[in-house]
């Protein structure tokens, strides 16, 4: 009965007055044209697409997609290029849309007609298709067309040569070398790929290749057009780790053959993006349906959810003939559902496969920003909208290549890996460390208490004692370690600055290290959540010890860190004793972990939530618009993070004030809604969606608060009433 209710999956159909919106979603009803990257789950590259240029972009690796390294692998590619009758390097009319499997171009200039599709077919592969059409043949053939590519000049050696597929397709190997400079003084990574390229045209047909080593850069000469013809390019990548050069050669030669082969096979197909189609949409059907009542109301009809231009190759979801984007046609309930399985979407794209201290598959922050690791407290909020997914089939994830389509995920287990990963990093640095990259293992910290609180959700939803016995020593001697090493004073209160803290820019560490409310806040949530694993697991002396540190605690926030004059919590400075009277959302961490009493709660919900604080158009600013060093577009000096707005809300529902939370919610959801995809942070003035795109906890919290609108008593915490 219960295998049943896991491989079945449920197509529901809604009615909504005039309305019908047949659910789950697929990539078919995901499209957008303001959307411009591309990759596969356990994918550690992202492609960057342009809907004005054809062929295929920018490929970012890893580290060569943050700002430190900075620029692409690729510069480009593969770039179609021609030179008679007319240049169509840049095509400024073209028609794009993209949608989470594959990205579509058409567009004409002069006698020359293009169509593209691009995407990845497999986790390291990459197909596109370019149909080319001579719409006035008896003006002359369409001559000097090429697809050329280029290598940054970050890669440290790059050799060419040529390649041949066994039907005589011809095309490039690449062989290279980059060290990746690492932050923050951890190790440099060297990296080794192989890259091969090939386009179905052989040297018969007029085709021909030139390389010029010294620039790292290459062209493949396309014969001439007198009528149409279809153009496939195949690329392939493969990461090598240090081998013997025997081993190397054998490898090499045996990769050469599968890249040819699977390119053969991959053309032989009706649509070869179907399995990349397929394995999104499996994704997409096993999260929760979106709360159904909070459909918007209709309005007037007629936009459709479509499903992209036609391209190359046929497309759409093959799997389930019974869809009909007819079914789509009201705008504001298809915009809603659009974003809410878009954000599911994200998890997709943002994960990456297990390598090095990578010992699970791991989601990172943002792939097309923050592609070289993960992060703590990024990680708590990733798992709280995993937990909102139900188990596929398979009891583990694990990771393909080549035709099977990538990776099968199980939003639970995805979720408890991520625990696990970090877990393991804190073996080796004695403490939960603030990112795990593939190749080291970052000695900063961020916010404890959160994975901690992740995790027993995690238990919740599994009973999983095995889990918690497996994770309970690491987050255990993380809380310890803070009290050796973040406590100069030995006050009993920690303290910590920038990056530390998650808020790594905010005026709060202006002046350096404080002791910080949010700080001692999540480590009193710490420790009350660890009394609970202890009791999962028996240890009766473990629970005394952390209910008695907890309570310790407690005290020490509420005697030292109450500003009576202000009436709110604030930072304070470990010498002095001064308070940081920059006022900011973090003295809701007192509400939200149950410190404050129920008179301070409401001096601080008088105090913050207005106009002249908090209470933005598009709330809530990370520090008050009232502060003179309040700059609502400078990262964590201003603008709107919804992590912020979503632990703030739970706070000021804990305490009874369920209008106000549910109008950030409201607020939150909507300023999420209004960018095609999620946004690191947002201008608490315009709503304007800054920083990076992709951004996986913006995307997580809109599924959980989501969620949380559906269910107001949905609990968080254990519902004791405030002191």
């Amino acid at each position: 009965k219960n295998m049943s209710r896991y491989l079945c999956v449920l197509i529901l159909l809604v009615s909504h007055a005039a309305t019908s919106v047949r659910l789950p979603l697929t990539c078919s009803d995901l499209t957008y044209d303001n959307v411009f990257t591309l990759s596969h789950a356990g994918s550690h590259h992202f492609l960057s697409t342009n809907a004005t240029q054809f062929g295929l972009g920018p490929l970012r690796y890893r580290q060569f997609s943050d700002w430190k390294p900075g620029g692409p692998l690729f510069l480009q590619l593969a770039q179609l290029s021609a030179s008679v009758p007319t240049h169509i390097d840049d095509l400024g009319n073209s028609q794009y849309t993209w949608r989470p499997d594959f990205a579509d171009w058409s567009g004409r200039v002069g006698a020359l007609q293009v169509q593209q599709r691009v995407g990845y077919v497999a986790q390291d592969k990459i197909l596109g298709l370019v149909h080319l059409n001579n719409s006035h043949p008896a003006k002359g053939p369409v001559t000097g067309m090429q697809l050329s590519g280029k290598v940054t000049n970050k890669i440290t050696t790059c050799t060419i040569t040529e390649a041949e597929g066994p039907n005589g397709e011809i095309g490039v190997n690449l062989a290279l070398t980059a060290t990746l400079p690492n932050l923050w003084g951890n190790p440099a990574e060297v990296l080794n790929l192989r890259v091969a390229i090939l386009v179905n045209i052989t040297k018969k047909m007029g085709g021909s290749v030139s390389i010029n080593a010294d620039e790292k850069e290459y062209s493949i000469h396309l014969p001439s057009l007198d009528h149409s013809g279809t153009v496939a390019i195949m690329l392939d990548i493969m990461e090598q780790q240090q081998q013997q050069e025997k081993e190397e050669k054998k490898e090499k030669e045996y990769h050469d053959y599968q890249t040819a082969t699977f390119f053969s096979s991959l053309l032989t197909r009706t649509n070869p993006f179907s399995v990349t189609t397929s394995t999104v949409n499996h994704w997409l059907s096993l999260v929760k349906q979106p709360p159904l009542q909070l459909l918007p109301p209709p309005t007037a009809a007629g936009e459709g959810g479509g499903g992209g231009t036609a391209a190359v190759g046929g497309g759409g979801n093959h799997n389930n003939s019974t869809r009909t984007t007819s079914l789509l046609s009201t705008s504001s309930t298809l915009h809603y559902l659009r974003v809410y399985y878009n954000a599911w979407y994200q998890f997709w794209y943002n994960t990456e496969h297990s390598y090095a201290n990578w010992t699970h598959t791991v989601i990172t922050p943002s792939k097309s920003t923050y592609g070289r690791g993960m992060w703590l407290w990024d990680s708590g909020f990733h798992i709280m909208a995993l937990l909102q997914s139900s188990p596929s089939s398979s009891s583990s994830l694990s990771s393909s290549s080549g035709s099977g389509g990538g990776m099968m995920m199980d939003g639970i287990q995805l979720a408890a890996n991520q625990v696990k990963v970090l877990v393991h990093g804190s073996a080796i640095v004695h403490h939960l460390p603030r990112e795990v990259w593939a190749k080291s293992v970052g000695n900063d910290i961020q916010p404890p208490g959160i994975l901690t609180w992740a995790s027993l959700l995690i238990y919740n939803k599994t009973g999983s004692l095995p889990f918690i016995q497996e994770i309970y020593s690491g987050l255990g001697s993380n809380n310890d370690w803070y009290y050796a090493h973040q406590d100069s004073n030995h006050d009993g209160l920690c303290e910590w600055a920038g990056t530390q803290s998650g808020w790594d820019t905010s005026p709060r560490w202006d002046h350096g290290p404080v002791e910080a409310i949010d700080l001692n806040c999540w480590l009193y949530l710490d420790q009350l959540y660890l009394a609970e694993m202890a009791k999962l697991l028996g240890k009766g002396s473990d629970v005394t010890k952390w209910k008695k540190k907890a309570e310790k605690t407690k005290q020490l926030i509420r005697n030292n860190l109450w500003d009576h004059t202000d009436g709110v919590y604030y930072d304070r400075i470990p010498k002095t004793k001064q308070f940081v009277k920059v006022r900011t959302p973090a003295t809701y961490w007192a509400m939200l972990v149950g410190i404050a009493s129920s008179s301070e709660a409401s001096l601080m919900m008088k105090q913050f939530y207005n106009h002249s604080q908090l209470g933005t158009a598009y709330p809530m600013p990370c520090v008050s618009r009232s502060s003179p060093k309040f700059e609502p577009t400078n990262y964590w000096r201003g603008p709107t993070w919804i992590n912020v707005n979503w632990l703030s809300l739970l706070a000021w529902k804990r305490y009874g004030y369920h209008k106000e939370a549910e109008q950030l919610r409201s607020d939150s959801v909507s300023l999420i809604g209004m960018h095609p995809v999620p946004r690191e942070y947002y201008d608490p003035l315009t709503g304007a969606g800054l920083g990076a795109e992709n951004y996986m906890w913006t995307g997580a919290l809109y599924i959980v608060m989501t969620q949380e609108q559906s269910h107001p008593h949905l609990p968080c915490f254990n519902d004791e009433s405030p002191p």
